[in-house]
C-alpha cells in the first residue's frame, strides 16, 4: 500500500470515518499536530515525505504533540501528566488487584 494512502488513512480518512472534524490542517478543523524529528539519513523532499514518516519514523521520533491548541508532549516529556504520580497509582492498584482473593 502506498505510504501516502497509509498516512491519509491514519489522519483525514480516519477522522472522517468516525465523524471527527480533524485529521487535516484546514480552516474550521481542529489543529492537532505532531512534530516529528527529521534527522534523517536520507534527504527529505516533498516527494518522499510520506514515505519518511510512514516507513522510517516511529513513536520515539515524536518531539512535540499539540492537541486542540494545547502542548501535551515536548522533547520526551509529558507536560500534562504527573508521570511518577501515575506510576505510583498504577502500582498501588496493581498490588490491590494482585492481593484480592479470587472467588
Amino acid at each position: 500500500m502506498p505510504a501516502r494512502t497509509v498516512l491519509a488513512m491514519a489522519t483525514a480518512w480516519g477522522a472522517d470515518a468516525v465523524g471527527v472534524n480533524a485529521g487535516l490542517l484546514a480552516p474550521g478543523r481542529r489543529a492537532d499536530v505532531v512534530g516529528v524529528r527529521l534527522d534523517l539519513d536520507t534527504p527529505l523532499t516533498p516527494e518522499n515525505v510520506a514515505e519518511q514518516l510512514v516507513l522510517f519514523r516511529s513513536g520515539t521520533d515524536v518531539a512535540l504533540t499539540v492537541v486542540d491548541g494545547r502542548v501535551l508532549f515536548r522533547d520526551g516529556g509529558l507536560l500534562t501528566v504527573d508521570v511518577e504520580g501515575a506510576r505510583r497509582e498504577a502500582h498501588a492498584q496493581a498490588r490491590r488487584l494482585w492481593t484480592k482473593e479470587i472467588r
